[in-house]
């Protein structure tokens, strides 16, 4: 057994762990090397159009606007502030969104009254202020961005 066989050997007696492998999850998002690809998302998408039937019939409009405005965007907003996610999978939850919205299911496309942005916008804008997935995902990077950033300032000083 070579030293760092044994270095690994001896941390995991110390933290009562097992030697893992990526990609795996942690606290629900995967931890993985390099760009996130549609794989390791695609769980978390999954679960996402699970959530979106939930008793979709007896809801009101307004209740399933505040179905996806909390529930959906909560259950993402984890996620996207650890990395940003393609935009081919933000597009089709948020066609996901409207199709419950109008149709009470994912995969029916029904006849849209007002456009996606409209409904996006703010209320003092004549819009529903549901968030725009796309716009989500963007402000946690640029966020996430903007600490690791100020970090390696701090780090050139001390």
């Amino acid at each position: 057994m070579d030293n760092s066989a044994r270095f690994v050997t001896k941390i995991q007696c110390i933290l009562s762990c097992s030697h893992g492998c990526l990609p795996f999850n942690y606290l629900g998002v995967p931890i993985f090397v390099g760009a996130p690809k549609c794989r390791f998302v695609q769980p978390l998408v999954d679960k996402v159009k699970l959530k979106l039937p939930w008793k979709g019939k007896s809801l009101s409009m307004m209740d399933q606007f505040q179905l996806v405005n909390t529930v959906i965007t909560g259950f993402l907003a984890y996620s996207f502030n650890m990395y940003k996610w393609s935009v081919s999978l933000l597009k089709q939850v948020e066609q996901w969104c409207r199709n419950f919205i109008w149709t009470n299911d994912t995969l029916k496309k029904g006849i849209v009254i007002v456009n996606w942005d409209t409904i996006c916008s703010p209320l003092e804008n004549g819009g529903l202020n549901i968030i725009n997935l796309r716009h989500e995902n963007n402000a946690y990077f640029l966020s996430l961005l903007g600490t690791l950033l100020i970090a390696s300032c701090l780090s050139l000083f001390f």
